[in-house]
């Protein structure tokens, strides 16, 4: 763990530095400007462990504003860095090709290799931030002579990833619940990341999967988030979700039908 967390923290913090030549480049920084906008980089570098810290020790209201603005930051600079390299490649192709035309190719201003990225950044995240509300229902349909005549049509509601936690909290829930009362299910499961890094306080939150009661029964494995939030309490709440854990194991539902679960790796 700690060498992912190495991994991790290495990667963003170059991330933002590549991220802040863009910006020193295109605006020409004093030293005073630098600095300043370095050391606000640093602290959305370390805003997941300030994010972990505050809410350790039950502050909750700060944890939840260095949340929303370190997370929404990590995104925002997480799409002007693809941008940005997308457009260096593009100055990159313009240098090669300058090469075999033996003539010097002009590329993109300073400015504009900063502002392109950045209103794209800001366009898809406005964009992604509307979309992760609009919550639709996907359907597929498993045609098998191996499911008796008797039986009939079995439903099973999935959910994923729906990291419950700091910032993901009953509003969301609700509508993702919502969708699934409307499909009435004969089964429901969770295939992991139901829970995220910060899962403390969420006991409101059993209270409204426990509405979902399939007549076939509830299930779940883990994914990576239920291990960074400490699989113990993970467990602990996907089970008084009304979830029942499949880790390395496999269970017969209805006598006809074989579901098996992993966890993460």
């Amino acid at each position: 763990m700690s060498l992912f967390f190495l991994t991790f923290f290495s990667l963003y913090s170059a991330l933002h530095y590549y991220i802040f030549t863009k910006i020193r480049d295109a605006f020409s920084l004093t030293i005073l400007s630098s600095f300043l906008l370095l050391s606000f980089m640093l602290l959305m570098v370390v805003s997941p462990l300030l994010v972990w810290f505050l809410e350790k020790h039950g502050y909750q209201s700060l944890a939840r504003m260095a949340a929303y603005a370190g997370y929404t930051w990590m995104a925002l600079a997480f799409l002007l860095f693809a941008s940005s390299v997308a457009i260096d490649g593009y100055r990159f192709i313009l240098y090669l090709s300058g090469l075999i035309v033996k003539k010097e190719i002009e590329g993109p201003s300073f400015s504009l290799r900063f502002f392109i990225p950045f209103f794209f950044a800001l366009a898809a995240g406005v964009y992604g931030h509307f979309e992760a509300w609009d919550i639709r229902t996907e359907r597929v349909i498993v045609k098998s002579p191996k499911i008796p005549k008797e039986i009939g049509v079995l439903k099973i509601a999935q959910i994923s990833d729906v990291h419950l936690g700091m910032i993901v909290r009953e509003e969301r829930l609700r509508r993702i619940l919502q969708k699934v009362k409307m499909e009435n299910p004969d089964i429901f499961i969770s295939t992991g990341d139901l829970v995220d890094a910060q899962i403390n306080h969420l006991d409101g939150l059993t209270q409204l999967l426990q509405e979902i009661q399939p007549r076939l029964g509830k299930l779940a494995i883990t994914g990576n988030h239920e291990y960074y939030a400490g699989l113990g309490q993970a467990l602990d709440f996907t089970g008084r979700a009304g979830f029942q854990l499949l880790r390395g194991k496999g269970i017969t539902i209805g006598g006809v039908l074989n579901i098996a679960g992993v966890d993460d790796p």
